[in-house]
């Protein structure tokens, strides 16, 4: 993410080396916590708990899986199955992600604005 994150919500989301739960900073391990990029981060999730606590401050786990033939989500997007949309540095900690898909969705305009306003259960429309 280009630009200044210091006052982003995300600032200090994965702090180098981590931090222990008084602020102080602690050596990185990296079989831990492998950052890919500025502040995020993966978290390797079969460690003892007790060995990551205190080293970030945001945390999202997906669960699931997808796979893709070569070239097959280029294909994809070209045809427009895919909405691919700006995201926000604060979309990715957001405390309330149960919203998130809609508020992306509204700030677009357009047509894309007018999904956000659709029920989480279309059948109730």
């Amino acid at each position: 993410m280009p630009g200044d994150l210091s006052s982003s919500p995300l600032a200090g989301a994965l702090p180098p080396g981590g931090a222990r739960g008084d602020g102080t900073a602690q050596p990185p391990d990296d079989h831990l916590v492998d950052r890919f990029t500025g502040l995020f981060g993966l978290v390797d999730l079969d460690a003892d708990p007790s060995t990551v606590v205190g080293r970030f401050t945001g945390l999202r786990i997906f669960a699931g899986h997808s796979g893709w033939g070569g070239g097959q989500l280029e294909e994809e997007i070209g045809e427009g199955a895919w909405f691919v949309v700006p995201s926000e540095p604060a979309d990715v900690f957001t405390a309330d992600p149960e919203t998130l898909w809609s508020r992306v969705l509204h700030r677009q305009g357009g047509d894309l604005a007018m999904l956000a306003h659709y029920p989480p259960d279309l059948r109730l429309n």
